[in-house]
Parts: structure tokens; sequence; C-alpha cells
């Protein structure tokens, strides 16, 4: 009887452990995902628009961001270089990590995910239709109107540096 009480206690034991392990990473990863989400969420509001310009004047960049139902995703939309272009950020389950899928026009979608490095939002990417290039985002918020970022083409595990982006916002 004692033999068979002293299995029990380990098997539960090991239940107790098997479960505080796995509550313990479901919480690491929801804090993961509200600190990216929560910076992200900053974009929504007004709309963003480059400081950069085309060559009739108008702005390079002119984006808008809401989120999506329940506050569990952000959808971007606007215009860049003309082109007209949709984003989406939610928490990938599988990748333990907040998804960022951006289509530039018909023929270009782009995949990837976000991560924070202290104030840094860091979007490793890679381009699944069209261009199949990887990029690597790295922005931050200069303050709560301006977003200033830049974007890398990957080679060889390296940055390439290739553009540096300024929004700001408009209400």
């Amino acid at each position: 009887m004692m033999k068979r009480l002293k299995a029990l206690w380990l098997v539960a034991g090991a239940a107790v452990a098997v479960a505080s392990g796995a509550l313990a990473e479901s919480a690491k990863n929801d804090a993961a995902r509200e600190a990216v989400m929560e910076r992200l969420g900053r974009m929504v509001g007004g709309h963003w628009v480059s400081a950069q310009k085309m060559a009739d004047g108008s702005p390079l960049a002119d984006l808008r961001f809401e989120w999506g139902p329940d506050h569990t995703s952000l959808r971007g939309a606007g215009k860049i270089a003309g082109m007209t272009v949709e984003s989406r950020h939610a928490w990938d389950p599988a990748a333990k990590a907040v998804y960022y899928l951006d289509s530039h026009g018909p023929e270009t979608v782009y995949f990837g995910h976000v991560r924070l490095e202290g104030e840094e939002i860091v979007t490793d990417f890679r381009g699944i239709v069209g261009d199949l290039t990887s990029y690597r985002s790295r922005a931050h918020f200069s303050d709560p109107e301006t977003y200033r970022g830049s974007i890398a083409a990957l080679k060889d595990g390296k940055e390439v540096p290739m553009h540096e982006v300024i929004l700001r916002r408009e209400r």
C-alpha cells in the first residue's frame, strides 16, 4: 500500500511540475505578446506620413493602423510609393512570437516575426510571394508622434542597410 501511495505521489508531483512549467511558459508568452502588441499599438490613431516625398510632393508613405477584434491583432493599411499596402500583426502560437504579414500590391507578400530589443522593435521577415529576399527592420518611437526605423537586407547573416524610415503622426 505504501509503495502505491508513493507512486501516486510521484505521479502527482510530476504532473504539478509539468503544469507549473506550462503555466510559467504561458505567462512568459503572454508577457512577450503584450509587450510587442502594446508597442505596435502606439501606431493606432491618426495616420503616419513619411518625411520623404515623391516627385509629385505626396508622401512616400501614408499609413493608418487600427486594432483588430478584441485587441488581439493590429491592422495597417495605406500606400507606400503609390502602391496599396496592407499589414497584420498578431500572435503566432507555433512560433511563440508576434507575426507580421504584409502585402505590397497583389504581387508581393512578406512574412516574419517581431520582437523587442530594449526600446527597439525588431522585425525579421522575408518575401514569400514575389520578392524572396530576407530583411530586418529596426525601429523605435523617438517621441509619441515620431516613428524612426531602418530596413536592411540580410545577406550571409549580416545586415546590409537599404532604407531609413521616418514617419510622423498627423491627426
